[in-house]
C-alpha cells in the first residue's frame, strides 16, 4: 500500500487545479491522503510484450516485485535481450540473455587508458595544434603513453540509461549523451559516482568492480563498474549491500591476423598467428535491498556446471521490517549445449522457470521458458561466428574471413572463414515461448536482419547472377562414325572474377589416335580470332579448377572421336552483376510475429512485423550504421616506404557502432494485428545519419605531411540522431487511414544551451619498423621506435534534443480530414530542461498557450528574507529542478484562463501554500511572478486556496485545509509509512496528544491498532475521524468510517484481496482466483 508524500504529489496537484481552471472549474480541493479501498487484483497480463520497433527487438520483461513507500517505487524485475546468440557470450547469474534488474549501476569501456590516468589528465592536448609541433608527443600518443580518448561510460538505474563522458578541461564535467538534467559528479580517481535525478532524489554508486585485460599490452587493474549501493530520497533510505563473488573470466575473445603483400619487394610477413586474451574481473553479487518498508533478500547458488567460480541466483526473498516473509520467487535453471562434455564451455546456464511462492505450502505461480535448439549451443569461443559474432553454425578453423578482391589491378584470392549469418543457427538457444501462471502462452518468431542502406548510404550492391555454360560431346555411335564429335558453346563476362571450370573425360582406357586435347577455353578477340586459355586431353577423371577472367566473350569446346562411349564435357560457371540489391542479410535476429494464446479463446492473438519501404516493399528499410572492415592496408619501410601489405584482421579494424544497442536500426516498420484484417500501424524513425568521414594526417618521425583521404577506420559516430519516432499512421483492415501523428525534433538547431563537443585524436602506427615489417637486411633505414603515423582528429557530439512539435491528424471518411491538431513545444531553459510552454493550435485555428515556470527559472538575491524566495532557493540547492513554481494558461495569445502558484517551506521540499488565480476582468493582462528585490511577486489576482499546515520528517502530510477552512488532520504508523487516521475538524497537535505514538507505529495486533485509535473518537466528539488498519507490504486490513462502521479485508496466499467482510463478519463479497487449466495438464 503507497502512502502520497507532498514533494512529488505537489506537482499533480499543481496540474489537476490547473486543468480544473481551463475546464472552468473553480472548486479546488485538498490532497487525498488515506488510500482507496482495495481491489480484485488481476489475473495478470500476459503478452503484452512492446517491441523496440527501430532495432526490431522485443522488450521482454518480468515483473517481480516494486520496492515502494510514498510516491518512490524501485522495481525489481527480469528482463530478457532476443537479438540472438553470440558465441562468445557468457551468461549471467540468471541465465543467458537474462539480466536481473535491481538497484543500479555505472559502468565503462576504456579507451588506452583509463581516463583518470589518461584521457583526464592530458585530454587537452588532443587537438593538432598541441601536438604536432614536438615529434615527442606524437611519440607518446602514437605508443599509447598519452591518452587522448575519452573513455565512454554508462549508467542504468530505477529505469533510466544514458551514456556519458568526463571532459578534459580543469573542471572534468560530465557531459551526457545526449543530455538529461541529471546532476552527475564523482570522486578522486573515479572512486565513486552520484547522481542527482530531476527530483532531487540521490543515487550514490560505491561499490566498486575491478577488472583488468589478460593478453593484452595494457594489464593494467581498474574500475570499471561502481554499483548503487544507497538511495537517498526525502522519505527514507535505500540500502543496497554486495557481496564479492569470484575473480573469474567475464569475457573471452581471440585476434587473428595475417598479412599479404599487395606492393614492393619485401620479404612475405605471412601469418601473424592468433592472440587470445580475456577480461577478468573482481566481480559483485547483491544480497539484499534495505528500505523503510522492509527488506529484499537474494539468495544465490554456486553449484553452477558452466561456469567454475560463478554463482547463479537461487530466490528472491521480500521481508516486511519484523522480518515476516511476503513474498518469495524461486528460479530454476537448466542448460544449454551438451551437459555430457567435460569442457565447461560447452553449456551455458538457461533460466528454465521463475516461480512465486505463496504464504502457505504447495501454492505456487509459475512463468516457464522454452528456447530454440537450445541442446545445439556452441562452445563459447568457437569459430562458427558471422562477422557480427552471432552463431553461424559452420566449422571454421579459423575467423580470418575468406577474400576476393581487388587492390588496384591485382586480383587476390584467400581462402578463410565463411563469416556469413546463417538465421537457425543464430536463433539457437533464443527464447521461444513464455507460459505464464494463467496457462495463456506467448510464443516468438524471429528472422535475420537485413539492410536497404549501410551507414546511411543507400545500397549500391548488386545482384549476382550465376550463369554455366556447357560443352558436352558423347560418341554413342563407335567407330562407324568416321568424324569426330565437336561441340561449342559461348559465354560473356561482365565482370572480372574467378570462374569454376568442370571438366569430365570418359576415353575406355584408349588413347585418342590424333593425340590432340578434347576441352578447351578459348577468349574470343575482336576479331573473331581464338586465343586457348585452356586445352585438356581426354581422361577418365573429373577436374575442378578457376581461373581468373576479365570482361570479354569466350568460348568452350568438348570433342571426342570415333570410339564408343568417348565423353568430353566443359562447364564454366561465372556471374554477371543484376539489379542493386535492395535487401541484404546481415547479422542478429528481429521480431517478426508476436502469437498470443489463452486457455479460452481458439484463436490465437497474431501480431506481425514487417521492415520494408512502404513505396518500395523489395526493399528493406534496416540501415546497418557501420561501414567496417575486416581489412587495412600498411606500409613498410624498405626503401622507404615502398612497400605494402594488406592486413587482414578477424574483428573489425574499424568500429562496429551501435544504435539504439543494436548494429542495425529500421526506418519504417509496419505491425498488423492477426492477419492484416485488424489494421495496423506504420512507425517511421529518423534514419541512420551517415557517419562522418574523418581527415587523416600523415606523418613522420619529425615531419607533419599533408591532409590524406580519410578512412573509416575512425568515424565521428550521430546515433543520437538515429531511431527518433517521426510519425506513426494507423489504419484500419482495408489499408484506409485512420489516424496520422508527425513529430519534429530539433535537429536543425542542436547547438543549444546544453550542447557540448569533446575534442579527441586517434593516433596509430599505419607503417612498421625494422623489427616488425622488414627483415633487418632489407631495411635500408634504421627507423626510431615509431616512424610512420597517422593522427585523426575527431570529435564526441553531446546534444540536448527535444520534441518541437507534433501534429495529428484525423480522417474520416477516404481522403477527408475531419481533424487537425497541431502542439508546439518549447524548452526555454537549458538549465533545467524542462518543458516550459506548449502551444495548441486547433482545426479553427483557435490557440492556447500552456506556461510553465521551475526554480531555476528565477534568479535569486544573495540574501533571502522572503519565506516564498527562500523555498525556491532550498529547491535549487537539492536539484529538485521539475516542480512547477508558476503554471497559467492564455488562450490565443490575449486573455488568461487559469492559473496556479505553488509556494515552498524555506527549510524542507515541501509545498506549504497553492494559489489559485482569480480573473475578475479589471485586465485581460496577465503578469508573470517575478522576484522584485527580496519579494516574491505575483500577479494581483492570485489568492491563497489551499494550505498544507505540517509535515514530519519523513514528508508525510500531518494537517492540510483550505485557506478560511477547518483543518484535516493525519496520525501515521507502521513505522511511518501509512495513515491510519484522518481527522476533519481537528488539528494534528489535538489528534495526537490522545493516542499512544509507539503503538501507531509498531502494533501487536491490528485489534490493538484499533482500540488506541478510538481514543480519536471519545477525545474529539465534535470532529469526523475515520481510522485504518493494514498488513504491511500487502494492503489495506481494515477501515472504520465515521459512524464506527468497519470493514475487514482478507488477502490470499500470494497477497491478492480474496474476502470484504462487515462489522458482524457477513461476506459482502468474495473472489475466487481460478486460473483455466488445459485437461491434460
Amino acid at each position: 500500500m503507497k502512502k502520497l508524500y507532498l514533494l512529488l504529489i505537489s506537482l499533480s496537484w499543481s496540474i489537476c487545479l490547473f486543468a480544473q481552471l481551463t475546464n472552468g472549474t473553480n472548486a479546488l480541493e485538498v490532497a487525498k491522503v488515506v488510500p482507496p479501498s482495495p481491489n480484485a487484483a488481476a489475473l495478470g497480463k500476459y503478452g503484452d510484450v512492446p517491441v523496440g520497433l527501430y532495432t526490431g527487438i522485443p522488450n521482454i520483461n518480468i515483473p517481480l516485485y516494486a520496492i515502494s513507500f510514498g510516491q518512490f517505487s524501485l522495481p525489481i524485475s527480469l528482463s530478457y535481450y532476443s537479438g540472438g546468440l553470440k558465441v562468445n557470450e557468457l551468461a549471467s547469474q540468471v541465465g543467458l540473455g537474462w539480466s536481473l534488474n535491481a538497484g543500479g549501476v555505472v559502468t565503462r569501456s576504456v579507451n588506452v587508458k583509463p581516463d583518470e590516468n589518461g584521457y583526464m589528465i592530458l585530454g587537452k592536448m588532443a587537438t593538432l595544434d598541441s601536438l604536432i609541433p614536438h615529434s615527442n608527443n606524437v611519440r607518446q600518443a602514437v605508443n599509447g603513453t598519452w591518452d587522448l580518448v575519452p573513455d565512454n561510460f554508462s549508467f542504468n538505474f530505477n529505469g533510466r540509461s544514458g551514456k556519458f563522458i568526463i571532459d578534459a578541461t580543469p573542471q572534468n564535467k560530465v557531459h551526457i549523451i545526449p543530455f538529461q538534467p541529471l546532476d552527475i559528479t564523482f570522486s578522486s580517481r573515479l572512486g565513486s559516482f552520484q547522481i542527482i535525478d530531476e527530483n532531487g532524489i540521490i543515487y550514490k554508486f560505491n561499490t566498486n568492480e575491478t577488472s583488468y585485460t589478460v593478453g593484452t599490452v595494457f594489464e593494467e587493474e581498474y574500475n570499471s563498474s561502481w554499483y548503487l549501493t544507497t538511495i537517498v530520497t526525502p522519505y527514507g533510505n535505500v540500502d543496497f549491500t554486495y557481496a564479492s563473488d569470484v575473480d573469474d573470466v567475464i569475457s573471452e575473445q581471440s585476434s587473428e591476423v595475417d598479412y599479404t603483400l599487395t606492393a614492393g619487394t619485401c620479404d612475405p610477413m605471412g601469418d601473424g598467428g592468433i592472440t587470445n586474451f580475456n577480461v577478468r574481473a573482481a566481480t559483485k553479487k547483491l544480497i539484499s535491498i534495505t528500505s523503510p518498508a522492509g527488506k529484499v533478500n537474494f539468495y544465490n547458488a554456486a553449484n553452477r556446471r558452466d561456469a567454475t567460480y560463478r554463482s547463479k541466483l537461487d530466490s528472491i526473498v521480500v521481508e516486511d521490517k519484523k522480518g515476516n516473509i511476503i513474498r518469495r520467487f524461486n528460479l530454476k535453471y537448466g542448460y544449454h549445449g551438451s551437459l555430457t562434455n567435460t569442457d565447461i564451455r560447452s553449456r551455458r546456464l538457461r533460466l528454465d522457470s521463475v516461480g512465486e511462492e505463496g504464504s502457505t505450502p504447495n501454492a505456487s505461480k509459475w512463468h516457464s521458458f522454452e528456447y530454440y535448439n537450445s541442446a545445439n549451443v556452441p562452445l563459447t569461443n568457437a569459430k562458427s561466428q558471422d562477422t557480427w559474432g552471432f552463431n553461424n553454425g559452420v566449422s571454421n578453423s579459423k575467423l580470418l574471413p575468406a577474400l576476393d578482391t581487388f587492390i588496384g589491378s591485382r586480383h587476390i584470392v584467400l581462402s578463410g572463414a565463411n563469416r556469413s549469418p546463417n538465421f537457425n543457427a543464430t536463433i539457437t538457444g533464443v527464447l521461444n515461448k513464455i507460459t505464464y501462471p494463467t496457462g495463456g502462452t506467448t510464443s516468438f518468431e524471429y528472422e535475420l536482419n537485413d539492410y536497404g542502406a549501410k551507414s546511411g548510404k543507400t545500397n549500391t550492391e548488386r545482384q549476382k547472377i550465376w550463369n554455366t555454360a556447357t560443352a558436352s560431346a558423347r560418341n554413342t555411335i563407335g567407330q562407324t562414325n568416321p568424324d569426330m564429335i565437336d561441340v561449342k558453346a559461348d559465354f560473356s563476362i561482365t565482370e572480372p572474377q574467378d570462374v569454376t571450370i568442370y571438366c569430365k573425360g570418359i576415353n575406355n582406357g584408349l588413347t585418342s589416335p590424333d593425340g590432340n586435347p578434347s576441352m578447351y577455353l578459348y577468349k574470343v578477340q575482336a576479331d573473331n580470332s581464338l586465343v586457348a586459355l585452356l586445352e585438356r586431353g581426354t581422361f577418365a577423371n573429373e577436374l575442378t579448377s578457376a581461373m581468373f577472367l576479365l570482361p570479354g566473350n569466350y568460348r568452350i569446346r568438348a570433342m571426342v572421336d570415333n570410339y564408343l562411349n568417348e565423353q568430353s564435357q566443359i562447364k564454366v560457371t561465372s556471374y554477371s552483376l543484376g539489379d542493386t540489391l535492395r535487401t541484404i542479410e546481415t547479422g542478429g535476429i528481429r521480431i517478426k510475429k508476436i502469437i498470443n494464446r489463452d486457455l479460452i479463446n481458439s484463436e490465437p492473438v497474431v501480431r506481425q512485423f514487417t521492415y520494408k519501404y512502404p513505396t518500395d516493399p523489395r526493399r528493406s528499410s534496416g540501415d546497418l550504421v557501420s561501414d567496417f572492415s575486416l581489412l587495412e592496408s600498411k606500409l613498410t619501410d624498405k626503401n622507404v616506404w615502398n612497400c605494402r601489405f594488406l592486413v587482414r584482421y578477424s574483428s573489425p579494424v574499424s568500429g562496429m557502432a551501435l544504435t539504439h544497442g543494436s548494429h542495425i536500426g529500421y526506418r519504417f516498420v509496419t505491425e498488423t494485428s492477426g492477419n492484416g484484417n485488424m489494421g495496423g500501424k506504420l512507425s517511421a524513425f529518423s534514419p541512420g545519419a551517415p557517419f562522418s568521414r574523418l581527415q587523416e594526417y600523415l606523418g613522420g618521425a619529425d615531419n607533419f605531411q599533408a591532409a590524406i583521404e580519410g578512412s573509416d577506420k575512425y568515424v565521428e559516430d550521430n546515433d543520437y540522431l538515429r531511431g527518433s519516432l517521426l510519425s506513426e499512421t494507423i489504419f484500419d483492415s482495408t489499408g484506409r487511414n485512420l489516424s496520422k501523428t508527425e513529430i519534429i525534433y530539433n535537429f536543425d538547431s542542436l547547438q543549444n544551451g546544453n550542447y557540448f563537443v569533446a575534442d579527441i585524436l586517434y593516433a596509430y602506427i599505419f607503417a612498421g619498423t625494422n623489427t616488425v615489417y622488414c627483415q633487418t637486411n632489407n631495411c635500408s633505414l634504421v627507423l626510431p621506435t615509431v616512424w610512420g603515423w597517422r593522427l585523426v582528429p575527431s570529435r564526441i557530439f553531446c546534444p540536448w534534443i527535444y520534441e518541437t512539435s507534433r501534429k495529428e491528424t484525423f480522417y474520416g471518411s477516404p481522403g477527408d480530414v475531419t481533424l487537425i491538431k497541431e502542439i508546439k513545444y518549447y524548452y526555454d531553459n537549458p538549465l533545467h530542461a524542462q518543458l516550459t510552454r506548449q502551444t495548441t493550435i486547433q482545426s479553427d485555428g483557435q490557440t492556447e498557450t500552456a506556461t510553465t515556470r521551475y526554480p531555476l527559472d528565477f534568479n535569486l538575491p544573495v540574501v533571502l528574507t522572503d519565506p516564498d524566495i527562500a523555498g525556491i532557493k532550498y529547491l535549487q540547492q537539492r536539484h529538485i529542478i521539475n516542480v512547477p513554481i508558476e503554471r497559467y494558461s492564455m488562450k490565443n495569445a490575449a486573455r488568461s484562463v487559469a492559473g496556479v502558484i505553488t509556494t515552498y517551506y524555506p527549510d524542507k521540499p515541501y509545498p506549504k501554500t497553492l494559489w489559485g488565480y482569480e480573473d475578475n476582468g479589471s485586465s485581460s493582462v496577465y503578469f508573470p511572478a517575478v522576484i522584485n528585490g527580496n519579494v516574491f511577486q505575483k500577479d494581483g489576482r492570485y489568492v491563497s486556496r489551499i494550505n498544507f499546515d505540517a509535515y514530519d520528517s519523513t514528508g508525510n502530510m500531518l494537517q492540510q485545509g483550505k485557506t478560511g477552512d477547518i483543518r484535516e488532520a493525519y496520525l501515521w504508523g507502521y513505522n511511518n509509512l501509512y495513515p491510519v487516521a484522518k481527522i476533519v475538524g481537528a488539528t494534528y497537535a489535538e489528534a495526537a496528544a490522545l493516542v499512544n505514538s509507539n503503538i501507531l507505529s509498531n502494533p501487536s495486533t491490528p485489534q490493538a491498532l484499533r482500540n488506541e485509535l478510538n481514543k480519536l473518537r471519545t477525545g474529539l466528539p465534535g470532529a469526523m475521524v475515520n481510522t485504518y488498519t493494514y498488513l504491511p507490504l500487502v494492503g489495506l486490513l481494515s477501515e472504520t468510517d465515521v459512524s464506527g462502521r468497519s470493514t475487514f479485508y482478507e488477502y490470499d496466499t500470494f497477497g491478492r484481496l480474496k474476502t470484504i467482510k462487515d462489522d458482524y463478519g457477513k461476506i459482502l463479497k468474495e473472489i475466487d482466483y481460478q486460473y483455466t487449466v488445459p485437461l491434460n495438464r
